[in-house]
């Protein structure tokens, strides 16, 4: 009995020394597994704090690319627009202050050779030079001023709010165009004054050949067949004048119908053709006959417009006083890539 006690205690104390190496070792177990599990969490947010950086970092260079390649497309644009206003307000310049080459460029058939300039007499702007450079605009301004690296338009605005704006150039693509350069030059503008014949807008007296007339202004002037063959003949008023009257005479019959103001152009090549007859060439007098207390008014002159002149294509606003004077306009270059 004693014996079996003894190994019974044995025995009890062997399973306790067993149970606790197996505690032991479950309880290192689970600390290793706590331990891993540390280093394995503590690896984790090491890799997703690098991964942040790397995003951020990735971040921060894209905006500073974005910010340089902005500025640098900045500084382009500003450098570009700089040295489009300079080309443009250098063409403009030497557009309205030279009148080209040859002077007579605006006749010649050939502008292959010519160099385009405005620039007419009396210090004003050729409205046939004008005219000229919108007829050949392409070869002119885009091929020979420009080499085709620059798109461009020209208008011309008169201060007078008798006439309208007239454009040329390449004004179809105007409306697509970004960076625009607008350049002004304020120019007295001679549109048609070399088809006038005759000017009222002084109120100086001619001797007339009709003694009736002492109180009308009366001018005279010589017409042959072949002008009155060629030309169409205007008597033009800048505004209907009130109790006025006009009259056309000659030597041989110096008392003629005396018409009422009521328009502001009339067309004389039907009277100037039954007075003449079969002459070859006459002498007329153009009477007029103001209202005393409108003598301010008298704006009148008569021209000769060629057959070959066509007045509705060139003239937006049709056959006026104001187109035979000198006129202030703005005159306007635009230009664009």
């Amino acid at each position: 009995m004693v014996f079996l006690k003894k190994n019974f205690k044995k025995v009890i104390i062997m399973n306790k020394q067993s149970i606790r190496l197996k505690n032991l070792k479950i309880n290192k177990k689970r600390k290793k597994e706590k331990r891993e599990i540390t280093v394995d969490r503590k690896g984790i947010l090491f890799i997703s704090d690098i991964f942040v950086l790397l995003i951020m970092s990735i971040l921060v260079i894209s905006t500073i690319i974005i910010v340089m390649d902005l500025s640098n497309e900045k500084i382009l644009d500003s450098v570009e627009r700089s040295n489009l206003e300079r080309k443009t307000m250098k063409t403009i310049d030497n557009l309205i202050k030279n009148p080209g080459s040859p002077d007579d460029w605006d006749y010649q058939e050939n502008k292959g050779s010519i160099i385009p300039g405005l620039a007419g007499e009396n210090k004003t702007v050729s409205f046939n030079k004008i005219l000229s450079l919108k007829k050949s605009y392409k070869k002119l301004v885009e091929d020979k001023i420009f080499q085709n690296e620059i798109k461009s338009s020209i208008t011309i605005y008169p201060l007078s709010s008798e006439l309208s704006p007239m454009e040329f150039g390449d004004n179809e693509n105007l409306q697509y165009a970004g960076n625009v350069v607008s350049v002004k030059r304020l120019v007295k503008c001679d549109f048609l004054s070399r088809f006038k014949v005759l000017d009222f807008k002084d109120d100086k007296k001619d001797l007339c050949i009709n003694p009736n007339y002492k109180t009308w202004i009366c001018k005279p002037f010589l017409l042959t067949r072949k002008d009155l063959e060629h030309n169409d003949y205007y008597l033009l008023f800048n505004n209907k004048i009130i109790n006025s009257y006009w009259s056309i005479s000659n030597p041989n019959n110096i008392n003629e119908k005396e018409y009422l103001i009521n328009t502001n152009v009339y067309r004389l090549n039907s009277i100037l053709e039954n007075q003449m007859k079969n002459s070859l060439q006459m002498n007329f007098w153009i009477h007029i006959k103001l209202d005393e207390n409108k003598n301010d008014n008298l704006n009148t002159c008569l021209v000769a417009i060629p057959r070959e002149f066509n007045i509705n294509e060139i003239l937006p606003n049709g056959l006026k006083f104001e187109y035979f004077q000198y006129n202030d306009c703005y005159l306007t270059l635009k230009t664009w890539h």
